[in-house]
């Protein structure tokens, strides 16, 4: 298959299982849902774990795409679509307008979202066309949007992606050659303190600000303090042995748990009197422990974690 992707896959909740189907339709949506780069991963758990009987098989952001259905099986996205249908959801909202949808950020969605079409294209001879609700009802091959979908079969009021979605230039983009996503950078309101990685993220990293804000480059994203009112700013963390979750160590010793490092918990420095702020925290190998240090070279061990002595600094 040509300009094959390395995509990630997380299984959503709620899907029909088929031992084969035909192919004749993908439906672009958008996820109602901020322009971030952990978009794609965020709603990718919410299928996952959700109550609400919907999924689709591909999410986008901007530097991302995970699947959450395969190809052959049927997702609920679009009723009177989902038999034959592909749902790709991208980061955004209906309500965009057309310059909303050339910024940074949607050019490269968008550039790895036509990637991914053309190559479903490619693989399932679908046509490089748009198709709009009356081709729908013609039973016409082709890309279409969620909003026509609705048109066509009423059995929904969705209206996505809306009507300042760049549908024609997005066409083209699928019939052209594959472009070099744009770099996307995000001015953020604290410095960097720290980077998490794990094998399993395949080379992804999270970076990490002062406020607890977590910046998902290609890594899956469990969550942040960014909006949470902090006593101490945030110095350092780690990733579990699983690569499931992480946790972030405040200076004043607290610790803050992410996905499976909430099951990790053992105990924090958070309201103890500390002689100098905390610098480092380090999972065991079996993640059921960490250690703390300070400035000052002590060291606080939760869990199984040992402690085998310390330096002391006196500065």
């Amino acid at each position: 298959m040509a300009d094959n992707l390395e995509i990630p896959f997380v299984r959503a909740r709620w899907f029909t299982n088929t031992n084969g189907r035909k192919i004749d339709l993908i439906v672009i949506h958008d996820m109602e849902y901020p322009e971030r780069m952990d978009a794609a991963e965020q709603v990718a758990r919410f299928f996952a774990t959700t109550s609400t009987q919907a999924s689709a098989h591909y999410c986008i952001d901007a530097d991302s795409i995970v699947q959450c259905v395969k190809d052959n099986d049927v997702a609920w996205h679009a009723p009177g679509a989902n038999s034959n249908g592909i749902g790709l959801e991208h980061a955004g909202y209906a309500k965009q307008r057309p310059e909303d949808w050339g910024d940074a950020y949607s050019t490269a969605e968008l550039e790895l979202s036509a990637r991914l079409s053309r190559q479903l294209c490619d693989q399932y001879q679908i046509p490089m066309e748009y198709v709009d609700a009356a081709g729908l009802v013609a039973r016409k091959r082709g890309i279409t949007t969620h909003k026509a979908v609705s048109d066509a079969f009423k059995k929904g009021s969705h209206w996505d992606p809306g009507p300042g979605f760049p549908m024609a230039h997005y066409i083209e983009m699928v019939r052209g050659p594959a472009a070099p996503v744009q770099e996307v950078k995000l001015v953020v309101n604290s410095p960097v303190v720290t980077i998490l990685s794990h094998p399993s993220w395949n080379g992804g990293y999270i970076q990490v600000g002062a406020d607890g804000g977590t910046f998902s480059w290609g890594a899956p994203n469990f969550g942040s303090l960014g909006n949470v009112k902090l006593n101490s700013p945030i110095v350092d963390g780690d990733v579990t042995p699983s690569g499931q979750g992480y946790t972030l160590l405040g200076a004043d010793g607290g610790v803050f748990d992410f996905g499976d490092a909430a099951e990790a918990f053992e105990g924090s420095m958070g309201g103890q009197a500390l002689n100098m702020p905390c610098v480092a925290l380090k999972f065991t190998a079996t993640g059921k422990g960490y250690w703390i240090t300070a400035k000052d070279g002590g060291v606080f061990t939760f869990g199984d974690a040992e402690h085998k002595g310390n330096v002391e600094y006196r500065g």
